[in-house]
């Protein structure tokens, strides 16, 4: 009888702990005039007709110095088509990471990276919308004004 309680309230310790560790995440919306404070930069390659390489630079200091990851989400009239792809990340020197990845020139308007910072109960989600940053005419960085 001991036993099986025991073994019962193991049981439901390790189903119950990985819930203490769940938390909402703030999300904030970067634009072209934060991104060069926080240390973002998006950068695009040509790669044929209708693709380019981009590619998020983050400098993991300051505002991201707790950075976790960068994952995308595309959506297209309100309706997720993909969500939460954590895309892997190149450390570039102690301070600098980036992520890149190929994408068709017509789905860049319905790509939103999230740049994931802070700690494990404070999480920060940072978004940043690509057709923010990127001239799909010129395939290159945005001359847009901060909006």
């Amino acid at each position: 009888m001991k036993m099986r309680l025991l073994l019962t309230g193991v049981v439901l310790g390790a189903l119950l702990a990985p819930l203490s560790c769940c938390a909402l995440m703030s999300i904030a919306e970067i634009h072209l005039g934060q991104a060069q404070e926080l240390g973002v930069e998006v950068r695009t390659t040509p790669a044929g007709d209708d693709t380019l390489w981009i590619e998020l630079e983050v400098k993991t200091d300051g505002t991201l110095e707790n950075f976790d990851h960068v994952s995308m989400a595309i959506k297209q009239d309100g309706r997720t088509l993909v969500s939460y792809v954590q895309l892997r990340e190149k450390r570039l020197d102690a301070d600098r990471v980036s992520v890149r990845f190929l994408a068709n020139r017509c789905y860049v308007d319905k790509i939103t990276l999230r740049i994931v910072a802070g700690t494990p109960m404070n999480r920060v989600g940072y978004d940043v919308k690509l057709n923010d940053f990127i001239d799909l005419e010129k395939g290159d960085k945005a001359e847009r004004s901060e909006k």
